[in-house]
């Protein structure tokens, strides 16, 4: 991936979301979502459900399957999401096009920042054969705190040794993208499942439906 010669990198690293950025995962867990509150007759168009789930721990879906439905239903409801969610995932972990592309192109070190817990995340990158394609992993289970708030991106760049002003983050959710901006990161969006203008409203300052495309603006950016 070429860059211009104007002026120094403005970035030394990128850290990216995992789902439905480099794996293709989130039409799948909200999608087993969607099926299974539609069980519990709440219909929800899958925008809404992306909007409520997409992006987000599992305990912060636990509490929102509890609010929806009542503490025993949801709970009820968040266990068969699980189990569904994990025998789709046992058919194979799809990556989003050009994620190795992407990885393969970028001329800085790479990490991966996810509301995952630590055994769900190696899990995903293990079936889809990206496991060991980074210098470092952080999950929702290693930090404090999930996104919205900035932890797994502030622990990424420490990992990296990095500091948080010089990292990119590629996200799709805006949950993600909060977090990324809070962490004082520039955030590039990923819009392929998320509007390009909620994107930007969360402060994503770049939004492409193309990882490469996301990867050729961070490779061009100068810095100041």
């Amino acid at each position: 991936m070429d860059r211009p010669t104007s002026g120094p990198r403005r970035f030394d690293a990128v850290i990216f979301d995992c789902d439905g950025v480099l794996l293709d995962t989130e039409r799948c867990i909200n999608g087993s979502w969607q099926q299974v509150l539609a069980e519990y007759g709440v219909e929800l168009p899958y925008d809404e459900v992306f909007r409520q789930f997409g992006g987000f721990t599992i305990e912060d879906n636990r509490a929102r399957a509890r609010q929806l439905l009542g503490d025993a239903a949801g709970e009820q409801a968040f266990d068969e999401a699980g189990v569904l969610i994990r025998r789709r995932f046992e058919a194979g972990v799809p990556l989003i096009p050009e994620a190795e592309a992407v990885l393969d192109a970028l001329g800085v070190p790479v990490a991966v920042a996810t509301n995952a817990p630590r055994s769900e995340l190696e899990r995903k990158l293990r079936h889809s054969g990206l496991a060991g394609r980074f210098g470092h992993t952080v999950a929702s289970t290693d930090v404090t705190r999930g996104k919205p708030a900035p932890d797994v991106y502030l622990r990424a760049a420490e990992l990296l040794a990095v500091a948080p002003e010089r990292c990119a983050v590629v996200e799709d959710s805006t949950t993600g993208i909060l977090a990324g901006v809070a962490a004082g990161m520039t955030v590039f969006g990923f819009c392929r499942d998320v509007p390009s203008d909620q994107q930007r409203a969360a402060g994503a300052v770049h939004c492409a439906e193309s990882l490469l495309a996301i990867g050729r603006a961070i490779e061009s950016a100068v810095a100041d």
